[in-house]
């Protein structure tokens, strides 16, 4: 007889999802690209210096997640 085993399907299943980021920057403009490594890359430019404009594009990189994922704890630089 043979047993089929699998694994618990709930709330408390984890997804690995990672929010890759990457930075050029110069005096006049500064180029962030976005990932997860499941799809294409996401990118912006932004004002050189314009640190608001970058943390506005960290939320919609974040936002752009998964549902599941968008709540756990980040690091940002």
């Amino acid at each position: 007889m043979s047993t089929t085993q699998a694994v618990p399907q709930d709330e408390n299943t984890a997804i690995d999802v990672e929010l890759y980021m990457s930075s050029e920057l110069g005096d006049k403009s500064w180029r962030l690209t976005a990932s997860d490594s499941r799809r294409g890359p996401s990118r912006y430019s932004v004002q050189g210096g314009d640190t608001a404009a970058v943390l506005d594009c960290v939320r919609r990189a974040k936002g752009a997640l998964p549902a599941r994922a968008r709540g756990q704890g980040a690091f940002l630089l």
